[in-house]
């Protein structure tokens, strides 16, 4: 495979949420492992999965499931949230971010983007130009059909 020999690699996540079931489905491959902030404070790393696409000729990709509860948050993320630098050359940093996120858990899903986006330009030394990209899911309620 060529793109083995020029080192073309690629990360993905996938999450596909059933609402009968409350069942999340999901795969990482390489990426950060998202987060699951429980509406009861507990906070889930969301492991399963494999390498990077390209990263090997041959892999296996697990899926992990989990049952969602009204409340729940997930966060999905590039790495470019952690990478982000200050002045300083001091990383945003893993623990910085889920503290961020952990005091921000009842904060409407609406206002969660604009108030990390704001927060990580005010962090920066420069503008936000490495491949930052995220996604926040709340389950508001739990459907009885």
């Amino acid at each position: 495979d060529r793109s083995l020999q020029r080192g073309a690699f690629a990360g993905f996540v996938y999450a596909l949420f059933d609402r009968d079931s409350s069942l999340l489905h999901y795969c990482n491959g390489g990426m950060p492992s998202p987060w699951l902030l429980r509406a009861d404070g507990r906070i889930e790393r969301l492991h399963r999965g494999g390498h990077l696409l390209g990263f090997a000729e041959q892999h296996d990709y697990h899926e992990g499931v989990l049952k969602l509860a009204a409340g729940d948050l997930l966060f999905l993320r590039s790495d470019g949230l952690e990478d982000l630098e200050d002045r300083a050359g001091q990383e945003f940093g893993e623990g910085r971010l889920l503290e961020w996120l952990q005091d921000r858990q009842e904060v409407a899903l609406e206002a969660l983007s604009d108030q990390l986006l704001a927060t990580l330009k005010s962090y920066s030394s420069d503008d936000l130009n490495d491949d930052i990209s995220f996604m926040f899911m709340r389950l508001d309620r739990i459907s009885q059909y």
